[in-house]
Formats: C-alpha cells, sequence, structure tokens
C-alpha cells in the first residue's frame, strides 16, 4: 500500500480501532472501503462504510486544511473516515520520499491543536468514535518500511512517541489505531503490537498466496486483543501489474478469519492506474460485497457444509479407513460432527476431516459405524446438520 509511491495520486484508504476498547466490541468485518479513496466518496458511497483521509504533505497547516476538506465531503455522504496524522507526529528527515522518521518533539501540543480543530468542525466528539466522522488515526503508512523499525529488541521510540501522543491526548484516548505493514513487517514485529487494527499488502503475490502470507503476518499479531485488515489488489496497470485477487476468494477469507475487520481493496481510482471504478467485473464484484457489510446483511451464521463426502484410505490388504470430508465454510470458525443415533458431538475442530469408519476384510465388515452428520460454526451460531453419506 505504499502512502510514499502515493505522493503523486489523487488518493489514500485505510482503517482501524482502539487499545482502549476490548476486542469483543470490535464486530467482524465490520467496515469496506478502498485505500487510495481521497476524493473518491461520492462515487462509491452507496456500498462503502469507511475512507481513508491520506494527507501527502509535512506542513500541518496545510494538511489540516487538506483533512478539514475530505471530511466535510465524508460527513456529508454518511462515511466515517480513518484520518492520516503523520505530519502531527513525526518529522520527516526525508522530505523527498514522504516518510517520516523522526520523533516529533512538540507532538502533544502539534496534534492537539489538529484534535481541537476536528471538534470545532464537528468531525470528532470527544472519546467517541462511534459519534464521529473520524472513526481511527493512521500514524504512519508501512512503519516497517519508513524507518520506523524495531530498534534493539523493542518498539521504535518514535512509534512509540507516536501512539502514545493520541491515546495520551483527553480527547483520543478510546480512538483507534491503525496501520498496514509491508511484506517487512518482522522489522517491526514489536511495532506491530502497538496498533489496534493492522494488516499487511503485498500486491505481487495472488489470492491463496496473499491469504497464506496473510497467516503468517497473523503470526505476529495478538488476535485476542488486536484487529486485522485485508488489503487486496484491486487494480490493474500503473502502479501494480495486470492480475487483481479476485474479490470471492478476498471476501471469503474476510468471512473465515474472525479477526478481520476491515476489508479494503487496493484502489478504487487514480489517474495513472486503472482500479476498481473501471474494471466492470470486479466493481460488480465488490459493490455486493461492500453492500453486504455496509448494510449489515452479511450473514454472520455460517452456511452448510458443502461436498460432504465419505474418502475410503486404505491401510493395507486387511483394512481400510474411511474418513468424512467437507469443503471450507466462509465465515466457519470451527466443525462439528454428530453421532446422529444418540445425538453426541464426536468432534469439535478446525479440521476439514474427521475419521468415520473402518473396513476389514475379508467380507467388508465396517467397525465403528455411525449415522453421521456435520455442521460448521463460528461465534454468531451453527449451520444446519449436514448427513455424512454411507454412514
Amino acid at each position: 500500500m505504499v502512502m510514499r509511491k502515493l505522493t503523486a495520486l489523487t488518493a489514500c484508504a485505510l482503517a482501524t480501532m482502539t487499545a482502549a476498547l476490548p476486542a469483543a466490541a470490535q464486530q467482524h468485518l465490520q467496515y469496506f472501503g478502498y485505500f487510495a479513496n481521497n476524493g473518491y466518496v461520492s462515487a462509491n458511497y452507496n456500498h462503502t462504510n469507511i475512507t481513508f483521509v491520506g494527507v501527502y504533505v509535512s506542513d500541518v497547516n496545510q494538511a489540516t486544511s487538506d483533512i478539514l476538506a475530505e471530511l466535510a465531503t465524508d460527513k456529508q455522504y454518511g462515511i466515517k473516515a480513518i484520518v492520516g496524522v503523520g505530519p502531527f507526529l513525526f518529522t520527516n528527515t526525508a522530505p523527498g520520499v514522504g516518510c517520516p522518521y523522526g520523533t516529533l518533539s512538540t507532538s502533544s501540543s502539534t496534534f492537539a491543536t489538529f484534535v481541537n480543530q476536528l471538534i470545532a468542525n464537528g468531525y470528532l466528539v470527544p472519546n467517541n468514535p462511534s459519534a464521529s466522522t473520524v472513526a481511527a488515526f493512521y500514524p504512519v503508512d508501512e512503519p516497517d518500511g519508513c524507518g520506523l523499525g524495531d530498534v534493539n529488541g523493542a518498539a521504535n521510540p518514535a512509534l512509540v512517541n507516536a501512539i502514545n501522543t493520541i491515546h495520551n491526548n483527553a480527547n483520543t484516548t478510546n480512538f483507534p489505531i491503525a496501520a498496514i505493514f509491508s511484506s517487512g513487517y518482522a522489522r517491526a514485529a514489536h511495532g506491530i503490537q502497538l496498533f489496534n487494527w493492522v494488516g499487511m499488502d503485498e500486491y505481487s503475490l495472488k489470492d491463496s498466496a496473499y491469504i497464506s502470507a496473510f497467516d503468517q503476518f497473523e503470526g505476529y499479531v495478538n488476535l485476542s486483543t488486536q484487529r486485522t485488515i485485508l488489503v487486496p489488489q484491486a487494480a490493474e496497470g500503473g502502479i501494480v501489474d495486470n492480475t487483481p485477487d479476485t474479490p470471492s476468494v478476498m471476501f471469503s477469507a474476510a468471512e473465515f478469519d474472525q479477526s478481520v475487520i476491515l476489508l479494503m481493496p487496493f484502489l478504487w481510482a487514480n489517474p495513472s492506474t486503472t482500479g476498481v471504478s473501471g474494471l466492470p467485473t470486479l466493481l460488480q464484484a465488490y459493490t455486493s460485497i461492500g453492500l453486504q457489510i455496509k448494510d449489515g446483511t452479511l450473514p454472520l451464521t455460517p452456511t452448510v457444509p458443502t461436498n460432504v463426502r465419505t474418502v475410503a484410505v486404505p491401510q493395507s490388504a486387511a483394512w481400510t479407513y474411511v474418513y468424512a470430508e467437507w469443503n471450507a465454510v466462509a465465515g466457519a470458525a470451527y466443525y462439528q460432527v454428530e453421532n446422529r443415533g444418540t445425538g453426541q458431538i464426536n468432534y469439535s475442530g478446525t479440521a476439514l476431516q474427521y475419521f468415520a469408519y473402518e473396513i476389514h476384510y475379508p467380507g467388508g465388515i465396517k467397525e465403528l459405524t455411525y449415522p453421521a452428520a456435520v455442521r460448521a460454526c463460528n461465534a454468531d451460531g451453527c449451520s444446519a446438520w449436514v448427513a455424512v453419506p454411507g454412514t
């Protein structure tokens, strides 16, 4: 997601939620919006509920003016905003590159002045993100690649100062703080822990490869207190390649992973890159997905498992093991297998396979056979049972 590369672009988008908020209060897959979305809210507000207000200048007065103008549009359309606040928290030691690298000694007063402007203009209700247009703050993009990697086995001091500045302000203590890391996130392993919402972008990886890499990234995340952001590649040409991720694959991954609070495709539109707005197949798919999330029609209880079957695995000439198997279900956290004769739950776990019975030869005599059924479950409930054929 490289904001440094977006300095010449028109926009940006991302999302968050604060450490002061318990994880249980953070609804699964609550938000949908586009990264790089400055100036485009009027075009996609119908199927988004959050946007990113990027800031690409180091001058705090100009940054404040730009942010207030964007928030006026967001409020008009009833869209929440994640606000980039780098100029108020960091010194920029390499202005030509666009990265904030160092600790700003006046961050507390500079940020406070900015927050007071947000309050005065009606975009922020003190310590109440749900009542504010501002839903969260985004101190810096890709901290690991912006000179903010860990130092001596601890989070970077400049990053710690930035996070503390937001949390220590009496008006923003309860506001979420978010960041998207690059594939070099291991350089900031301790820094990752400072944020409430964290994501990882790697646009060269497609579909299952990105999901697999994201799973590895989650190994650095405290999933009991933090939430995650999926950032699929959703554009062609320009600053990306010509192979966007598949929307249905990304949506299924977001539904299945209970830690994901935001699905944020990169990107909607850009002068040099064709985004979702110019790709009819992606536009139709992401509009449908966004509406489900925005309107709260996303089915939280998983659907029934499909392709439920038995699979024989010969062990020797004397016997064969038979397993019940089924396909993964989007949004499912675990599966259960029931003995339909007794009503007992014989299995409850994440595997897509469970031992059903064994067959002995000669004569093909079954052992441990019972009528079985499988269902998919998550924190919101379970699907209907589906009988396992041949049991």
